[in-house]
């Protein structure tokens, strides 16, 4: 589980810096979590995710360990379409996973279960 941590850490290092994502959280998204969840979503879909291989988000999706996307079913799957892709399902549900992770890492009470983000620019 460890090595999964890792991963995911790195991989959403590298998506908080070039998303500019610090900067929104303490500055735009200051008080509004759910709102920068939803521009995260918003923006990984059309960018990071959106060229990944199908292999690439199977490894994403497994690499979350327990607590670590903290959404109900009816929450996640709200923000899931499908229109008999089911690439295009697996890509939504790793941007909505990915951004309640990356939402988290910015969430203090979310320390025991998603690692924090400790490089502030």
């Amino acid at each position: 589980m460890k090595t999964d941590s890792e991963y995911l850490v790195r991989l959403t290092d590298q998506i908080i810096q070039q998303g500019g994502y610090v900067y929104l959280r303490r500055s735009i998204y200051a008080n509004d979590a759910e709102g920068f969840r939803g521009h995260i979503k918003d923006d990984m879909f059309l960018t990071p995710v959106k060229d990944m291989n199908p292999q690439t988000l199977g490894k994403i999706m497994g690499s979350f360990g327990p607590y670590q996307v903290l959404a109900s079913h009816d929450e996640l799957f709200a923000k899931v379409r499908f229109m008999g892709d089911c690439e295009n399902v697996l890509r939504e549900l790793v941007a909505a996973c990915l951004s309640y992770f990356i939402r988290d890492r910015f969430n203090p009470e979310r320390a025991q279960y998603v690692p924090q983000y400790t490089k502030e620019k």
